[in-house]
Parts: structure tokens; sequence; C-alpha cells
């Protein structure tokens, strides 16, 4: 049977490669499509880590103590960490490959904050910029995502859970700042309503394996195809039919945590018409081919 991503609760996705690191404690939390982890890592010098998620994050180093610096880098740009972080954040696109580096032994304390995609979607709608979500920054100041951060990282560490809606105000304070995310005016555009919005997204989650017409889910929100094709991809910042074959992406990699069944009969399974279609589209949402997700992700892990 497919496996419904509703029923899944979001978490990190991280694919890592590391050595030279011992973690002294975790904390995290996930809810409303939202994980965050507050890290204690103990660092050798020279420690290094590959890093690779089909995820979005933002990573915040809290604290360094020691002598050395921490080094974050991808394959045009760097961004190196000192004693005194003052504030400065780095954000990391979905499928954007980044590497780690400690120059010097030291204790690093930091936060990793992962955003689903749709959850982002439905959090905001047409008012998240999907330039802004594939543009990787691993240098951003801002006195704002220092606070809310700062605030994030406290409640995770507290020793009574706070209430999901307190995590949820200030991950909206703090995405809204990241995202740049504005009080809209007047609309010129055609638009989805949110109810209209969250009826279509349902939709396509609990339908995404099967057969999609456009038409379907122009008539599910009452407008016409034209007018739901453009207010769909103003909402979301992809085609309605892109969307959906990242829900077909989604759903297979849960099928693959969860069944010993083959990477050609989940493809199957997901509504793709041949492996080789469904390697190319997993390819182009994840970075990586279905079988180098599965050996890093295998059943049960």
């Amino acid at each position: 049977m497919p496996t419904d991503m509703s029923s899944i609760r979001f978490g990190p996705r991280m694919e890592s490669r590391i050595t030279g690191f011992a973690v002294e404690d975790l904390k995290w939390r996930a809810w409303g499509g939202l994980a965050a982890d507050l890290w204690d890592v103990e660092c050798m010098d020279g420690a290094q880590g590959d890093y690779l998620s089909p995820d979005p994050r933002l990573f915040v180093p809290l604290a360094i103590a020691g002598e050395g610096t921490f080094l974050l880098r991808d394959e045009h740009r760097q961004h190196r960490f000192g004693g005194r972080v003052g504030g400065v954040a780095s954000y990391i696109p979905a499928g954007h490959a980044t590497q780690g580096e400690a120059r010097g032994r030291l204790r690093l304390r930091h936060l990793d904050l992962h955003m689903s995609e749709a959850g982002l979607v439905r959090r905001f709608g047409r008012a998240l910029s999907r330039r802004q979500m594939e543009e990787p920054r691993l240098s951003l100041c801002d006195t704002r995502l220092a606070a809310l951060t700062g605030l994030l990282a406290d409640a995770l560490d507290a020793d009574e859970p706070c209430h999901d809606l307190y995590l949820d105000g200030l991950a909206n304070a703090l995405l809204a700042v990241l995202f740049d995310i504005r009080q809209e005016e007047e609309r010129r555009r055609p638009a989805l309503s949110r109810t209209q919005l969250r009826l279509a997204l349902d939709h396509i989650d609990m339908h995404c394996l099967e057969p999609l017409r456009l038409a379907d889910l122009a008539r599910l929100v009452g407008v016409s195809e034209t007018y739901f094709s453009h207010a769909f991809k103003a909402a979301t910042g992809v085609p309605p039919h892109r969307f959906v074959m990242q829900q077909r992406v989604r759903k297979a990699q849960a099928m693959m945590q969860t069944s010993a069944s083959s990477i050609g009969s989940i493809a199957a399974e997901c509504g793709f018409s041949d492996q080789a279609h469904f390697n190319r589209v997993f390819r182009q949402v994840t970075g990586v081919t279905p079988a180098l997700w599965k050996r890093e992700n295998p059943v049960g892990k």
C-alpha cells in the first residue's frame, strides 16, 4: 500500500559523512513541518563533514569555545565562524551540498532548523519567494535572526517542553525575516485564496500517486485551468505538475525507508511511467539518485 505522507512527522533527512566530531549532547523537536536540533559537539583539529539534504535548512553557530574556527563552504563560497560568532547564520537550500571543517580543536554549540518546503508553502503561500528559497546564503548577519534563534535554542534547552504554539510563533517570525516575507498589498496577479490553496494541496497530497489532471484540480477550487495554473505557481513557486512530482518523490522516499520493495516496484507504485523516469525526477528533486539515497537511508533507519 502507498504510504500517506500526511501521517509521517517531518524530520531531518540529512545525508552526512563526518570524521573527527563527537556529539556531547543533542536536543531536538519536530512540529508543523519543521524540525530543530540543538547540538553540542567536540571537534578535533581537522574534523570534516560533508552534508546534503533534500530539505532547506538554517545552520546557526551559537557558541565556539577554544582557539580554533569552524569553516562552512560550498562550491563557490565559504564563511569562517570564530569564537565571537556574532549572530551570523547560514541558509542552505534543498539539495545544496556543503562541507564543514574545524581549524583547531574546539567545542561547537549550534542550532539546525530543517524545513519542509510543503510546510513553508502552507505557512506563507504566494508571499514566499522561490528565488530566496533557492539562493544559498552562508554569511547571514541579522540581529533579529540572532535574537529569534537564541530564543528557539533556549526553548529546546529548557527542562520543561514548551507548547508548539510558542515554537510556531518564534518560527514564523524567524522565517519571515529569513525569506523577507512582507505584508501583501493588493494582488495584481491571479491568486488562490488560503482555503483554495489548502484544498488543492491536501488533494494533491492524498491523490498524487494517481493520475491528476489540471482540469480536476481547477474544478476542485472552482476556477478555470489557465487561472489555476498561474495562481498555483504564484502561490507555491512551481507549476502544478512539478509540485505533484515532488510529492511523489517524497512518498517514494517514505516507502524506501519502510518497505523492502525494489526501486522499480516503488517507482511503479508512485505513478512513474518507468524506472528511468523515476530516476530522472528523483535526482531533480533531491540531487541524488534513488539507489544512492536508499543506500544512505536503509529500511528501518
